[in-house]
């Protein structure tokens, strides 16, 4: 049998590095209780594949958005350029996780209609994703961007296999180069909030976690040894349920397919699939 040492691909290497990430195997230790801490039987088939590199089955071999191959293990699903505003859903999907933790601790958060630039210029539309007021330092307000990659897509991959997080550094510095000097100018504060699609997260968004978890400690009176770990399986969580909520409608848009239910039977039977090839 072949190793994954013999067989491995820059994509590959890239996978497994995203998840050595802190955060990246958070979900898995999520107790399923509520709506935060469970996923559906395709959900879950979906992200334990994505994590261990398994063939996943999209019921085409072309993708007729873009007129590309259509890979085996989800990559063009997450790169393909005629899909990118229907990834809002599930980066909208975090973002309101975030502002509900701050909001748990006392910090008004505003995620809509942020067009704060057009102060310094009125053709400038930039809008970043989440205002946090006042969280700052020097009394000023925190403003948000927000992103998730894939480390194992062509323009990532090469420098992902073989560096940790290289993906979401490389984004969150694209951001800070975006936003920095504006939000100096418009007297924010500014943070790139970027993870990789494995779960991993940046230092900073992390930091941004446990700020936000202290003070919602602080008042709840819920321990903050308790209360991290819970928010760290929450983010997590939702991005694994967001990675495969966006491929199965994905595989929709790619085949042209009229309904959801090719993607779910596909993902259910993959199992009795890989025993009977």
């Amino acid at each position: 049998m072949k190793t994954f040492k013999d067989t491995k691909t820059n994509p590959d290497n890239a996978r497994f590095r995203s998840c050595l990430g802190e955060t990246s195997g958070a979900w898995l230790n999520c107790i399923p209780k509520d709506k935060h801490s469970m996923m559906c039987n395709e959900e879950f088939r979906f992200a334990w594949d994505l994590r261990l590199g398994n063939d996943i089955r999209s019921g085409s071999g072309y993708c007729t958005l873009c007129k590309k191959h259509i890979d085996m293990k989800g990559i063009h699903a997450f790169s393909c350029p005629r899909q990118r505003q229907a990834l809002t859903e599930k980066h909208d999907s975090l973002v309101k996780e975030i502002a509900i933790l701050a909001s748990l601790g006392g910090i008004k958060a505003k995620y809509h209609h942020l067009n704060l630039f057009t102060q310094l210029d009125p053709d400038n539309m930039l809008r970043p994703d989440l205002l946090l007021s006042f969280l700052a330092e020097n009394g000023l307000s925190l403003l948000l961007d927000m992103c998730l990659t894939d480390p194992r897509n062509f323009s990532n991959c090469i420098r992902a296999a073989k560096i940790i997080m290289s993906s979401a550094n490389r984004k969150a510095e694209g951001k800070e180069n975006k936003y920095a000097d504006l939000c100096h100018r418009a007297g924010y504060k500014f943070l790139p909030f970027c993870a990789e699609i494995f779960g991993s997260m940046t230092d900073n968004s992390i930091k941004l976690i446990r700020t936000l978890v202290g003070r919602a400690a602080d008042r709840s009176h819920i321990p903050y040894s308790i209360l991290l770990p819970y928010w760290i399986k929450r983010i997590s969580m939702n991005i694994q349920k967001g990675n495969a909520k966006y491929f199965m409608k994905s595989t929709v848009r790619m085949t042209s397919s009229d309904t959801l239910h090719d993607a779910s039977v596909l993902l259910a039977t993959h199992h009795i699939r890989n025993t009977v090839e």
